[in-house]
């Protein structure tokens, strides 16, 4: 008779197939920058969760110690109290190799906390330096596949930063740096929703352009036609049919997303943009996100020139997600008044003098003849405060760039008009949100 499980010995070893076995997934290796605030706070939390890559699936934070360390030793602490079954450890240090060493995943946050006294020249330095040093010890002691994603309350901000670091790092694919552009969509479906009284779960396909651009053309509700009375249908509408205000879609709208992208409330509590960090992982990993609807994601700009954006520059785009890379949609239809607002941003994101001056500033950081980890002299950091501070009071005064011959006299007239100080409280709103109330277009 053949032998069952029943009849064998307690004392003898088992076999198992192997097929039988679970086995164990490879720890992932995240890091977040900046753990002090509530965002990389709230972002670790979702992360260890298992909202994004499962509860199977062991997690490692990596957090860099600096001045707040007992900050963080009080996150790891209350990280390991709740007890979740993905975080498996966490990595405390100062070091950047052990911080950075085999990292699969960057979560870079880029925070401009409105300090009153602190001027544009400073913030931008501070996180270009940030970016700088990011994509040195990436290059050093990451992983060979690391995917780097930088996330911030400002989608202007976190663009300019995603360009300034593939220049700052360009042994690393262009297909593995990306920047969240979530929130503004986040942002722009809650409005939409509001004005037309229903969820946000009902609108799709709100597309996010260049820096805090939102695309309402291919957006669709569904809803109850305004104009059938009596019929019980949901269909799925354009959101301009639904709304029927085109002042309101074209100028205020858009306007009103960036101010509240502006808040300070979205630094101080940090839930929406780490709600929108975890769906931008999610689109990554899930194909399925983009088949129902457009995905906007910050990305790297190809050598082909698509929608007239120039190569390297960083730019958010409707794209498609297959096997984690990024794909740029091709032929999204929009109309005459979001074709003419979008070309605007992109000549001012890749000609106006203020973004020049970042640009100078990158290239003067990467041609710095000391140590890559020593920071600037006096004599350095005013120098770059004023090639921003000068182009500053350009873009500040004028809606559209000024000619280069007409720079030296356009700095003279406005320097002798005010001497006022340019505080941080100061947005740059004039350079990137002129928005054109041109002759809207008929639907």
């Amino acid at each position: 008779m053949e032998e069952t499980f029943f009849d064998l010995p307690l004392d003898r070893e088992l076999y198992v197939p192997k097929k039988f076995l679970k086995k164990e997934k490879r720890p992932l290796r995240i890091l977040v920058t900046d753990a002090g605030c509530r965002i990389a706070f709230n972002i670790i939390y979702e992360i260890c969760s298992g909202k994004v890559f499962g509860k199977d699936q062991p997690i490692i934070i990596h957090l860099i110690n600096s001045r707040g360390s007992m900050h963080h030793k009080a996150i790891i602490l209350e990280l390991e109290t709740c007890g979740f079954a993905a975080s498996k450890d966490f990595v405390l240090s100062s070091n950047p190799e052990i911080a950075y060493k085999n990292v699969d995943i960057v979560i870079a946050i880029a925070t401009y906390e409105e300090i009153p006294g602190r001027s544009i020249a400073n913030a931008l330095i501070y996180q270009l330096m940030k970016a700088r040093h990011l994509a040195i010890h990436i290059q050093d002691y990451a992983s060979k596949n690391v995917k780097v994603i930088f996330a911030g309350p400002s989608t202007k901000a976190v663009t300019t930063l995603l360009g300034a670091f593939k220049k700052f790092a360009p042994n690393i694919p262009s297909q593995n740096v990306t920047c969240v552009t979530m929130l503004d969509v986040i942002i722009s479906k809650s409005m939409l929703a509001a004005k037309l009284k229903t969820t946000t779960d009902k609108i799709k396909n709100v597309i996010i352009w260049a820096n805090t651009f939102p695309d309402i053309c291919n957006a669709t509700v569904n809803m109850y036609p305004p104009n059938d009375i009596g019929k019980w249908e949901m269909k799925e509408i354009p959101i301009r049919d639904a709304i029927q205000d085109d002042i309101w879609l074209f100028t205020t709208f858009p306007m009103a997303i960036y101010q509240r992208t502006m808040k300070s409330e979205l630094i101080k509590f940090g839930k929406a943009v780490a709600l929108a960090v975890i769906e931008h992982l999610q689109c990554l990993l899930d194909e399925s996100h983009g088949k129902t609807e457009y995905v906007s994601m910050g990305v790297i700009s190809p050598s082909e020139i698509k929608y007239g954006v120039p190569p390297e520059c960083g730019f958010s785009f409707p794209v498609s997600i297959k096997n984690g890379h990024w794909e740029i949609v091709d032929d999204v239809k929009y109309d005459t008044a979001t074709h003419l607002n979008i070309l605007r941003t992109i000549y001012n994101i890749s000609h106006s003098v203020l973004s020049n001056s970042i640009m100078k500033v990158v290239a003067y950081m990467i041609n710095y003849e000391t140590s890559q980890k020593q920071m600037f002299n006096m004599r350095d950091k005013s120098f770059i405060e004023e090639i921003i501070d000068t182009n500053y009071w350009i873009t500040r005064y004028f809606v559209t760039p000024i000619p280069a011959e007409n720079v030296t006299k356009v700095v003279r007239e406005r320097r002798r008009e005010s001497k006022k100080s340019i505080a941080w409280d100061d947005d740059l709103s004039h350079e990137f949100f002129a928005f054109i109330p041109l002759r809207l277009t008929e639907r």
